[in-house]
């Protein structure tokens, strides 16, 4: 084979092989940017995994002596944006002095609220950017033995308790919540300890009678826990006029007053009234940005206890131009770097890739 015809099949082995790292560049970049989604797209939708346990879960209190207790989370593969507590317990033996956030939850959505036998507060995360993740407290409660009592009294969390996850369907990711056991050291004072009965009352002594409700007639505990098993809902839908302002409504006692906090880029705190159906609606003044958001409600029962409920939901768009959705739509979500630094990885490979080749195919 001559020099001359040498040279064309280098030249067209060249050319090939060129066109063969055309292809896989072209082909490359899309694939990863599939993958690399089809990725964040997994760990968003991860199955609800939360859950809640209160901390020590038995504790010893001396009448009149005082303990905090962490309510402890762990949110495992959940990115969770809020969480509302809501605490039970027996007022006879124990009294709640007051409950605030902790470490992991550095927000305040609902201002804690303490009354004879319950306790509540809504905390949330930084943003969107800094979900609670991870495994520590979220909120701390101070409790207090009484003088009079003696004995084990527990403290549960109660039906209403949510944890409200990122990106998550079902919005509630928790699973399962732990309480924990007071034990009251407390002493009784009965006739023994005052030295015995008068002499006067020596004898058979006749108790009192007591009254039986009748049957249907609610005891004032059943009284107090329907009052507070009255819930407060909340539910976010499209608004088809606008898709960066869309309805709030729910459910709440009629004639009450609805406080709405939307955290966006800031937040946007309004009120609204319910109206005779128990039905209250609420649509946002401004666009909100695209991305995840959080609405937080308060209202009270039909008991006059404060009561909160929130949900999670996602603005697709901000009512602009075809052209400024799509691209909204193209960014990664707030908060994903990791999903940021593999597309560039894999981006800047390639860029290498394409330009170190020819220089090693002209070498040859």
């Amino acid at each position: 084979m001559n020099q001359e015809n040498m040279t064309i099949m280098i030249k067209s082995m060249k050319n090939v092989l060129l066109y063969v790292v055309g292809t896989l560049l072209l082909v490359s970049i899309p694939v990863t940017v599939f993958f690399v989604g089809k990725n964040q797209e997994l760990r968003q939708k991860a199955a609800p995994a939360t859950t809640l346990a209160i901390t020590p879960a038995s504790v010893s209190l001396k009448a009149g002596e005082t303990t905090v207790l962490t309510i402890e989370i762990n949110t495992a593969e959940n990115r969770v944006a809020t969480a509302k507590l809501s605490l039970t317990y027996d007022m006879t033996k124990l009294e709640a002095q007051s409950i605030t956030n902790g470490p992991l939850a550095p927000r305040i959505l609902s201002p804690g609220v303490v009354a004879p036998g319950m306790a509540t507060i809504t905390v949330g995360a930084e943003n969107t950017a800094k979900p609670i993740s991870g495994r520590g407290g979220v909120a701390l409660l101070r409790i207090k033995g009484l003088d009079s009592a003696q004995g084990p009294a527990s403290v549960q969390f109660t039906a209403d308790t949510q944890a409200a996850g990122i990106g998550e369907q079902p919005v509630n990711v928790l699973i399962g919540s732990t309480g924990a056991t007071v034990t009251i050291q407390g002493t009784q004072l009965g006739l023994t300890g005052m030295g015995g009965p008068p002499a006067s009352l020596s004898g058979t002594l006749t108790p009192t009678p007591t009254s039986t409700p009748a049957a249907g007639t609610p005891t004032p505990t059943q009284i107090k826990e329907s009052s507070a098993s009255a819930t407060l809902s909340v539910s976010v839908s499209e608004n088809a006029s606008n898709s960066a302002r869309p309805i709030i409504k729910g459910k709440g006692i009629p004639g009450s007053t609805i406080t709405i906090v939307v955290h966006s880029n800031g937040s946007i705190t309004d009120t609204v009234t319910v109206d005779a159906n128990g039905n209250w609606q609420y649509v946002p003044n401004t666009d909100l940005t695209a991305g995840d958001h959080t609405v937080v409600v308060t209202g009270e029962t039909a008991a006059g206890v404060p009561t909160t409920s929130n949900s999670t939901f996602i603005v697709s768009g901000t009512g602009g131009s075809p052209e400024e959705e799509a691209t909204l739509s193209a960014m990664p979500e707030s908060g994903s770097m990791e999903a940021v630094w593999q597309l560039i990885l894999a981006a800047g490979s390639l860029i290498f890739l394409g330009i170190s080749f020819p220089w090693f195919i002209k070498r040859l």
